[in-house]
């Protein structure tokens, strides 16, 4: 494809003019008119000429002075050749904006009794507010306080555009006390009894209310008349109210009392337990005035003393009623206490007695399982010991026991345990035995029990008893020893005895006191003993020169084998005379034999 490029070049003519007719502008409430100012490239033989949005020629100057929003054009024409630049356009805005003057008055515009301050406050906004109440403004407070009657007006205005917009508002004081009249009341008398206090002369209206209070400002309940009927001195309070403004006033009254009362102080209510019918009631009377006169009286009890004094003994149950009237005034009191009987208290119990188990052991028992009548809790007293609330009683020995049972009204009973001697096991006593060494001895042991009743015997130590469980045991006596025999019946009850055995060794041991090497007998040097040798723990024997020439341990007695033949090194010994140490072991201990031995060849 062929291609074939060229380009024009094209100029603007210097003498066409421009025409520019500024930037947008706004007008608002501090800016009421604006000047637009038109703009060109040709400075001298030009004409301007400003248009309106209807193509209206509006001016043919330069610049142009406008007081209302809308578009406007602007144009400059050439007067050398006609040339027109065009119309170039700027618009004037309407920015004129109201704010929004509202007031909001908490809790409202009325000022009463209750509401002694009002809130002004405003809605919100971006703008600058002013509140004020003809004496002073707040700049850009959202709120102001108001205490007295008046007209306050708010300002709002736009920081942007200067526009401004008011409201105002009025402010009704309806604070209006009622009026309250009160008479002097009289003093409260014995023949009264009362003292009335009026507001009766105040002015009435069916929003008007009484309340009246003690002299603790507590507000008494249904007291909401015009009177009061009040029967003790003291101070009282009135108030009216004004129950549309909430509006009150208050007064005071001063009650007094003439010929006071006297003062009766009585024990409370009298309980009598454990079955006494008979008691004393003491009165504490305070009277200002010394002289009055005292009357007991019951209707269904029984008085015992005088009734004219301040402590009356009385019999049985009952109220009890005590008058004081003072004797110049007249003033009486009368008050009332009452006895009561209660007869209720221990009467019976259950136990359980375990008696002694063993003869001498002191294990008896007293457990009380149960108590009837009384008041519970209950407490122990065993055998003249206090011992609370704890109802099991141990470790105790034969014979009689007291038992006293107090309930909560310190009301008691009481009673006797015995406590029976347990089973008791005895054994006949046995002398002690000399026995030779070795020798046998059968013992029988000698007890109470039928042999039915026996439930064990047992023989301590077991060494040398033919039978360690039996009564009839066959004892070996080989060493002084010391036995226990004891014997359990099938309940558990045991006594014991014990036997000692002394052992006799009459020991016998000998050695000869010569030996001929070259005889067929006599010729072995042999230690010979009884039964109460029981070992040959060792033999020596020395020359004269104190030379060893035998040693021999551990051997039986008896056994030539185990003596010296005269010989020493394998060779017989020279005649003459040697020196033995035997060292031997008895059933009482270690033993020394020594001597010395001729021997011949």
């Amino acid at each position: 494809m062929c291609v074939k490029v060229d380009s024009v070049i094209v100029t603007k003519d210097a003498d066409v003019p421009d025409a520019f007719a500024g930037d947008d502008v706004n007008l608002n409430c501090l800016i009421t008119s604006t000047v637009l100012i038109g703009t060109s490239n040709l400075t001298s033989n030009v004409t301007y000429y400003w248009y309106d949005i209807n193509g209206n020629i509006i001016a043919n100057t330069k610049d142009l002075t406008v007081t209302q929003a809308g578009i406007y054009f602007f144009e400059v024409i050439n007067n050398v050749n006609n040339c027109s630049s065009g119309k170039d356009e700027v618009e004037v805005f309407d920015n004129v904006n109201y704010p929004d003057a509202k007031i909001i008055a908490d809790p409202g515009p009325l000022l009463d009794c209750v509401v002694g301050v009002v809130t002004l406050g405003r809605t919100d906004c971006q703008c600058d507010i002013q509140l004020g109440n003809g004496r002073c403004y707040l700049s850009k407070s959202t709120f102001i306080l108001v205490s007295s009657a008046g007209i306050v007006t708010m300002t709002a205005i736009d920081t942007l555009t200067g526009c401004e917009s008011k409201e105002t508002i009025e402010i009704i004081d309806l604070q209006d006390y009622p009026i309250l009249i009160v008479d002097s009341p009289e003093p409260i008398t014995c023949a009264t009894n009362e003292s009335i206090l009026s507001a009766k002369q105040s002015p009435g209206g069916p929003n008007l209310i009484f309340e009246w209070y003690d002299q603790d400002n507590m507000l008494i309940p249904n007291s909401n008349k015009d009177t009061l009927v009040v029967t003790s001195p003291g101070t009282y309070y009135v108030v009216l109210i004004d129950t549309l403004n909430h509006c009150a006033n208050r007064d005071t009254f001063s009650v007094t009392r003439i010929g006071d009362y006297p003062n009766i102080i009585l024990p409370a209510d009298i309980t009598m337990y454990c079955g006494r019918t008979d008691t004393s009631i003491t009165a504490i009377i305070q009277s200002p005035d010394p002289s009055y006169d005292i009357e007991w009286n019951t209707d269904d009890g029984n008085i015992l003393s005088s009734s004219s004094i301040p402590t009356v003994n009385v019999s049985g149950e009952g109220s009890y009623s005590l008058s004081v009237t003072v004797r110049q005034t007249g003033c009486r009191t009368l008050e009332t206490t009452n006895v009561f009987v209660n007869n209720a208290k221990p009467d019976a119990m259950v136990s359980e007695i375990n008696n002694e188990t063993c003869i001498g052991v002191a294990d008896g028992i007293v457990s009380i399982t149960s108590v009837t009548g009384g008041t519970p809790p209950y407490s122990f007293k065993f055998d003249g010991l206090d011992r609370g609330t704890d109802f099991n009683f141990e470790n105790l020995k034969p014979g009689n026991y007291n038992l006293q049972i107090r309930d909560a009204n310190g009301c008691t009973k009481d009673t006797t345990f015995t406590i029976l001697p347990g089973r008791d096991v005895t054994i006949n006593p046995i002398s002690a035995l000399e026995l030779l060494y070795n020798q046998t001895e059968v013992i029988e042991v000698i007890t109470n029990l039928p042999s039915d009743q026996i439930a064990s015997v047992e023989w301590i130590p077991v060494d040398l008893v033919s039978c360690d469980t039996c009564l009839r045991v066959t004892i070996t006596a080989k060493d002084n020893i010391t036995y226990t025999v004891k014997v359990t019946d099938i309940y558990g009850c045991s006594e014991s005895i014990q036997l000692e055995v002394r052992v006799d060794e009459n020991i016998i041991i000998t050695v000869p006191n010569i030996i001929n090497t070259s005889s067929n007998s006599n010729n072995v040097f042999t230690v010979f003993g009884n039964e109460s040798v029981l070992t040959i723990e060792k033999v020596n024997i020395y020359d004269r020169w104190g030379n060893l020439v035998f040693n021999r341990e551990n051997i039986k007695p008896n056994d030539p084998k185990d003596g010296w033949d005269g010989r020493f090194a394998g060779q017989f010994v020279e005649q003459g005379v040697y020196v033995y140490v035997v060292e031997y072991t008895t059933p009482s201990g270690n033993k020394v034999l020594s001597g010395d031995i001729t021997v011949i060849r």
